[in-house]
Formats: structure tokens, sequence, C-alpha cells
């Protein structure tokens, strides 16, 4: 062979030995790199739900707890020396007209209570008139008279205050009646003679009767505003220290409902019924139910006193 000849066919070998030394590299992966595409599609992981919980009832919002009420402080005392104990006999003069003003018979007693706040009359702003029937809770032997007027009362949609003295209310006999007369929206208020006692006694005396009608209603954010008297009477010191106190003593124009009530019934008027002796309580309270009867045809609304 010639020269020339092995040259050629010596760099032939070496090109296809190039040649094959290449393909076989280009298939082999690459150690030192890492591929960016793996051969199996990563599975997609589910999202994970948290543990299944008991739900948590929903409790309904919070009820305002009423606000018990305090005993009024009164801090001094002495500037109650200024008005009289001297008794107040209370008496009303008859209306001649239905346009009279509802007057004390006695001026000195108008003069005593200037510009104190009380009730003689309470005339109303409905479009009928208002009539304020106080009762007078005495004893238990009373209760059965009084709960056939709570009877009448609820099926008429009549509404009446009742005040009760210290002896009442100390009676557990008598609890459920007032808590009965308290439920169907009836006006309670307390009652007693003060006359004789102390300032301070006073505020003791009315304030032992407040806890008295929390305890049996349960209710330590109850509290009453109106008092009247045991008997009709009352004294300039007494009405100032109960104004003091937050109450409004009450006057009635007329001490006994009977067959002569009629003619003294107007817009506002306060009567006092008062069931008193046995024997003739059943008298007395058809006597009521007999008045309010005649007062509702005539077109009355029979209310209880409100603050």
């Amino acid at each position: 062979m010639r020269k020339s000849q092995i040259i050629s066919l010596t760099i032939l070998l070496v090109v296809v030995s190039l040649i094959i030394i290449v393909v076989s590299t280009k298939d082999r992966p690459n150690d030192n790199i890492q591929s960016m595409k793996p051969t199996i599609a990563p599975a997609t992981q589910a999202p994970t739900m948290p543990p299944a919980t008991d739900a948590v009832p929903t409790e309904p919002p919070a009820t305002a707890t009423p606000t018990p009420v305090t005993k009024p402080v009164i801090n001094d005392f002495s500037k109650f020396d200024q008005y009289s104990k001297k008794t107040l006999k209370i008496a009303t003069k008859d209306k001649e007209n239905i346009n009279d003003e509802v007057v004390f018979s006695d001026s000195s007693v108008t003069t005593a209570l200037r510009g104190f706040d009380y009730l003689l009359s309470n005339p109303g702003t409905n479009n009928t008139t208002d009539i304020y029937i106080c009762v007078m809770l005495n004893k238990s032997s009373y209760n059965t008279q009084v709960s056939e007027l709570l009877d009448f009362a609820q099926a008429n949609s009549v509404k009446l205050s009742f005040f009760a003295a210290i002896s009442y209310l100390n009676d557990s006999t008598n609890h459920n009646l007032i808590r009965r007369i308290h439920a169907e929206g009836h006006t309670l208020g307390i009652r007693g003679n003060f006359v004789n006692l102390t300032h301070a006694g006073l505020c003791d005396a009315a304030w032992n009767m407040e806890l008295q009608y929390q305890t049996i209603l349960s209710d330590a954010s109850f509290r009453t505003y109106f008092y009247t008297p045991e008997r009709s009477e009352y004294s300039q010191r007494d009405v100032a220290v109960l104004n003091e106190l937050g109450y409004r003593p009450v006057f009635r124009y007329q001490g006994k409902i009977d067959s002569t009530t009629d003619d003294k019934t107007y817009d506002g008027v306060i009567l006092r019924a008062y069931l008193g002796d046995e024997d003739v309580s059943d008298s007395k309270m058809n006597d009521i139910i007999s008045y309010i009867t005649w007062g509702l045809q005539q077109g009355y609304k029979f209310a209880g006193l409100s603050k």
C-alpha cells in the first residue's frame, strides 16, 4: 500500500472511533448533573382536613343581670329637723262639679305639703279616664277575697295597686299571693305609721319592707316607689324623708268604696279599698267589684300607679 493510502486509512479509523465514542456517551446520563425532569410525576397530595371535633353548641347571648337596688344613703339627717312632726289629718274636699280641683279639706295641710312630691289625684293621658284603686293588704284571713278580686281584675284587664305593711310581708302565708300580684302586673307599695319614728328609724322601716319584697319575689332589683299610711295620718317630716328615699306618698280622695262612690268618680281619682272585719269583707269585696263593673261600663280605665 502506498504511504498516502495508509495515512488516509488511519485518519478514517480515528474519525470513526471518535464518532463511536461520541455516540456511545451521548445516551449515558452525566454523573455530575441531576436531571430536572423526574421520570414519574409526583403524586398530588390531598389537603389534610382537621380532625373532626364535636360541634360546640351556640349559646344564646347572656341576659343582662338586673342591678340590685341599694338602700338610699342619707348623710345628713339633721336637715329634716326643720320639718314638723305634727300629725296631719288627711281628708279631702268633695268636688262639687267635674272641673273642681282636688284639694285637702284643711288648708293647713295644703300649706304644710306645698313643694313636696305626693299624689292626691293622678289624671291620666289616655282617651278614657283613669281611676286608681289602692287595696290595703291586711291579714292572711282576707286573702281569699283578695284572690277573687285578682281573678276579676285579670278577666277584665283591670290593674290595681296593693299596699302591704311589714306584718303582712313577714307572714309567709301571704307570699304566694304577693308573687301573683306582682306577676300579673299590679303595683306594689308599702304602708305603715311612721309619725313617731326618728328620721333614721323611718328610713330603716321603709327599707326593711323593700328587703322583704325582694326576698319574697327573689329579685334584688325590685323596689317600690309608693307609700301610704296605716291610718290617714302623715307629718310634714314623713313626706320630706319619704321623698328623699324616692317614694311618692299616696293620699286617697275617697276612703271607702260603696254605693255612693259613683259620685266621686272622675279622671285621676285615687280610691282606697280596705277589706276590714272578716264578717263584712265579702260584702266590701263585692262593693269593689260592683264599682269597677260600673266604671268599666262608663268607659273608665282602672290603672295601677306607675313611677
